[in-house]
């Protein structure tokens, strides 16, 4: 869910210019001036460099139409493509194999999105250690046919509820469903729906598993280990339905039913020993 190598290295390399030029321009961080210095420069320093940026698009306008740095062709037709980035809040609903899923905080629109040289959920482990199901705040760029954030997230230390986390739930499995998910900016066709197998489940399920969320305090020991077990098998019973499935999720989650299943079994057991 990263980029390449080779694609991470010209990402890089193009922002190393568009950086410098902004920097020089603006005069924003003296002693940054060119791609060789902005290799070296620190992530505040290139924040503020960012800020500038997208506080005026015509900057980028200016970068492609002088080409300061004599790029080629293919590098200013990706820079000119970085005018369609996206700057918001999303939510990092799940981590896929090859994306994480990005829904804005308005819920509105469903991204998949690549890290750079490093996945995003390892990043978001160190800034938060729940990892994803983290509200960011970033910039999401198109690149070479995908989309890729900044690398320079705001990680907002927000906690959220059952609630909440369906309602973003349910935008991405909707947005799969209708074939709406965004996996590229700049005007590029969106994935095509897919197709229907059969009845849609996620609400039901999504229903139950929020019931049984609900449920108030047992009275008995036996209820209590029920009660767990009933709602590890609802989380299953979601992760189940997602495609493509999230192996990691699903794998952790049969774990937990299994373990829940065998806390019934032993309270059951002591409770006939008596």
């Amino acid at each position: 869910m990263t980029l390449s190598p080779d694609d991470a290295r010209a990402f890089f390399s193009l922002w190393y210019c568009i950086d410098a030029f902004v920097s020089q321009r603006r005069a924003v961080a003296p002693g940054f001036e060119t791609p060789a210095q902005m290799r070296g420069a620190a992530p505040a320093t290139v924040v503020r460099i960012r800020d500038v940026l997208w506080s005026d698009p015509t900057l980028l306008d200016a970068f492609v139409a002088e080409n300061p740095f004599d790029l080629p062709a293919d590098d200013l037709e990706t820079a000119a493509g970085f005018r369609h980035a996206v700057k918001g809040r999303f939510y990092v609903e799940r981590i896929l194999k090859a994306h994480a899923v990005f829904v804005a905080a308005t819920g509105k629109q469903v991204y998949f999105v690549r890290g750079l040289s490093e996945r995003i959920d390892d990043l978001l482990a160190r800034a938060r250690p729940v990892g994803y199901g983290s509200m960011v705040e970033t910039v999401l760029l198109p690149f070479r046919g995908t989309i890729v954030w900044d690398g320079f997230p705001i990680v907002h230390n927000i906690s959220f509820g059952p609630g909440l986390r369906d309602t973003f739930k349910d935008a991405y499995r909707t947005a799969k469903a209708r074939g709406e998910i965004v996996q590229s900016l700049g005007g590029a066709p969106r994935a095509a729906p897919l197709p229907t197998k059969g009845p849609d489940w996620g609400p039901v399920v999504a229903g139950l598993a929020r019931a049984a969320d609900g449920l108030g305090k047992p009275d008995t020991a036996l209820q209590t280990a029920s009660f767990r077990l009933l709602k590890q098998c609802a989380q299953l019973t979601q992760h189940t339905l997602d495609e493509p499935a999230d192996e990691a999720a699903l794998e952790a989650s049969i774990r937990a039913s299994r373990r829940a299943l065998k806390h019934l079994e032993e309270t059951f057991a002591r409770l006939g020993s008596r």
